[in-house]
């Protein structure tokens, strides 16, 4: 193997700084949009899913049983915020479970407002249909809109 060759002159050392100085930015380059806002409301039958969390998927994490791309709360109102979405056509899972998951303890009337209170995933729980959990049989997906809503069905 050569080894590298530096120029001896000035200009043509400058040149090569130069430029990869410009390449510098481009080594940190990832494919998720870490300033991209996407928002969106999801309903069932009608009305909005009050609890739960929504998580999108590339491809390979969805067909490899991964962790998701991203994964956020589902707002009493039905809505979500998230950021960081990598680009292309996402497959996306909501689930509500851990909304009847977070309900106080029954028998507990004085603590279950200031239990309500403090965790806002505890609100009224909804069941849906089990295909939503999974990406990969939700026929939900995400591809690049600022703003996306969820439409569930039976």
């Amino acid at each position: 193997m050569r080894p590298l060759h530096v120029p001896d002159s000035l200009p043509a050392r400058l040149t090569v700084a130069a430029v990869l100085l410009l390449l510098l930015p481009l080594a940190g380059c990832t494919t998720r949009k870490k300033d991209v806002v996407v928002t969106g409301t999801i309903t069932y039958k009608g009305s909005p899913v009050p609890g739960g969390s929504i998580a999108f998927y590339t491809d390979a994490e969805s067909a490899q049983s991964q962790p998701p791309a991203a994964k956020t709360q589902i707002n009493p109102d039905g809505t979500y915020r998230v950021t960081g979405l990598p680009s292309g056509t996402l497959k996306v899972a909501v689930e509500t479970e851990s909304a009847r998951k977070a309900a106080p303890p029954p028998g507990a009337p004085a603590a279950a407002k200031e239990y309500m209170s403090k965790n806002p995933n505890a609100q009224k729980y909804v069941p849906i249909p089990p295909k939503y959990r999974d990406p990969n049989a939700s026929g939900l997906t995400y591809s690049g809109e600022p703003t996306k809503d969820f439409t569930l069905t039976d």
